[in-house]
């Protein structure tokens, strides 16, 4: 993937995608937590970035986006939608 080209300097947002596994399994425990112990950050970073960035939950699609600083090419945030009713 190339850089994102916007002439405003303004970070950029994607789908999650293949390359964005290690950095996403990084991330995820900070912004996402859970008490299931059977829970992976890094099967679920490589289960969304196979998928680009959506899956397929019980009510709905999930989406996860990545975020980077202008003129990179490393995520530097994510945030994930997940289609309501959802339990934390």
């Amino acid at each position: 993937m190339g850089v994102p080209a916007n002439g405003d300097e303004m970070p950029w947002v994607r789908k999650a995608g293949p390359g964005d596994e290690a950095v996403i399994a990084r991330l995820v425990p900070a912004a996402l937590t859970t008490s299931d112990p059977r829970y992976d950050a890094r099967e679920f970073a490589e289960a969304m970035c196979a998928a680009h960035g959506e899956a397929s939950v019980p009510h709905g699609t999930s989406r996860l986006l990545v975020a980077g600083q202008p003129g990179t090419l490393a995520p530097a945030g994510l945030v994930y939608f997940l289609p309501p009713p959802y339990a934390w």
